[in-house]
């Protein structure tokens, strides 16, 4: 026997408490920091971009970093990909470069834990 769950838009239900309780879950600012009054809860901790320049969000990344402490905040550009340039890296050259640059980064990050 399959089960199929229905999407929350088909649910029979209160659709306004589902839509209250998925709006107060982005509205977190643990979640999303730019919605955040201010940051400076999160100023301590490093924040790398690498904002793309066919990306939807680019604008929310250059608004973030400029938010974020000057010293604690590195961005790159990643020009000539889109969004989600991470699923073509087995087919495009320029994708694979930038997840090479975001592992270098990663890798850097995880150096620094446990100092």
């Amino acid at each position: 026997m399959v089960y199929r769950i229905k999407p929350w838009y088909r649910r029979t239900g209160n659709l306004t408490k589902c839509l209250a309780r998925m709006n107060a879950f982005v509205q977190n600012p643990f979640i999303s920091p730019l919605l955040a009054e201010s940051v400076e809860d999160f100023n301590h901790i490093p924040l790398y971009l690498y904002p793309l320049t066919f990306d939807a969000f680019l604008d929310d990344s250059i608004e973030m970093a400029k938010r974020w402490q000057k010293d604690k905040v590195k961005v790159e550009i990643l020009d000539d990909l889109p969004h989600g340039f991470l699923n073509f890296v087995d087919f495009d050259y320029k994708a694979r470069k930038a997840s090479y640059k975001c592992i270098d980064r990663i890798k850097e990050i995880l150096q620094h834990i446990d100092d």
